[in-house]
């Protein structure tokens, strides 16, 4: 994200859900993005549909709070937040346990995300999407 921006900005808020059940604390921060040298500043679309999922979602959900991209398509996985990885250490088993709550940087649930331009799948070998989008990127590269 840090290749389409020009200063620094909040991207992502998370909520740490056990510290509040063991606890009784409610734990939050808000996650920042720096930029990165030579930033792309031009129109940007970001393509989204059910397969996206995890950390692509994040990367939408900060591109869209920080005004920086239209997102397009359909709803993303939903997935609910962050997982932390462990390994059991005698016979190398791993497994994930769901630790943090994700949100946009205006407290909207990752989950509940929808992109501000809904594009339905299409049927046969077209892509609508990526039609739609590249049409946008079009039209703002004249203005």
């Amino acid at each position: 994200m840090g290749r389409f921006i020009t200063q620094e900005q909040p991207y992502q808020r998370h909520e740490l859900t056990a510290e509040e059940v063991e606890f009784g604390v409610e734990r939050t921060w808000i996650e920042l993005v720096s930029p990165r040298p030579n930033p792309y500043t031009q129109p940007l679309v970001v393509l989204v549909g059910r397969w996206t999922g995890s950390m692509p979602e994040g990367i939408t959900i900060g591109l869209d709070g920080m005004k920086r991209a239209t997102v397009m398509g359909t709803e993303m996985a939903r997935l609910n937040g962050a997982i932390y990885s462990f390994r059991i250490p005698n016979s190398g088993i791993g497994f994930n346990i769901p630790a943090e709550r994700l949100y946009r940087i205006d407290g909207l649930p990752r989950e509940n995300y929808v992109p501000q331009v809904i594009v339905p799948p299409s049927a046969g070998g077209s892509d609508k999407t990526l039609e739609v989008a590249l049409l946008r990127l079009r039209r703002s590269s004249k203005h």
